[in-house]
């Protein structure tokens, strides 16, 4: 099953959902490890970038459904998801901001303050290296109904 065919398949989508939904926590630092590095937007290539939107499917399946615990995994898939905003590809820009936008709601919002050190400091390191490549926003903060600069 290739992970691009979630956003195309139903019965892919269906069947992930109920293998992702029934991992024990102790099965979650092996499914962030495996899906945080497909989040790779930078490619040209079709296949990559259908990846990467999977990945991010998978994700939104998983922390919309699931009961399981997975707080100290939310400072690396934040992180994580901040770079697609990066993509040229609206679909991954829009994408990853439904799932940080579920992510957010679901922080307790006596630990919301907690992340904020870590996403600034990624948003100022995202910024670096758009400075370094002479652009000058991020992509997924112009998008309509996007997060706002």
């Amino acid at each position: 099953l290739l992970l691009s065919e979630i956003t195309t398949n139903e019965f892919a989508s269906v069947a992930v959902k109920n293998i992702v939904l029934n991992l024990n926590e102790q099965c979650l630092f092996f499914l962030w490890r495996t899906l945080l590095p497909m989040l790779d937007h930078s490619s040209s290539d079709e296949t990559v970038k259908n990846t990467c939107l999977g990945a991010i499917t998978l994700i939104k399946i998983f922390v919309s459904n699931t009961k399981s615990n997975y707080e100290e995994h939310i400072t690396d898939i934040i992180k994580s998801l901040l770079h697609c905003l990066r993509s040229d590809n609206k679909d991954i820009n829009k994408s990853a901001i439904e799932v940080l936008n579920i992510i957010i709601k679901g922080i307790d919002k006596n630990d919301i303050g907690s992340y904020v050190p870590s996403v600034k400091t990624e948003l100022s390191e995202i910024r670096n290296q758009l400075t370094a490549q002479s652009i000058d926003y991020l992509k997924g903060f112009s998008l309509p109904k996007g997060l706002s600069p």
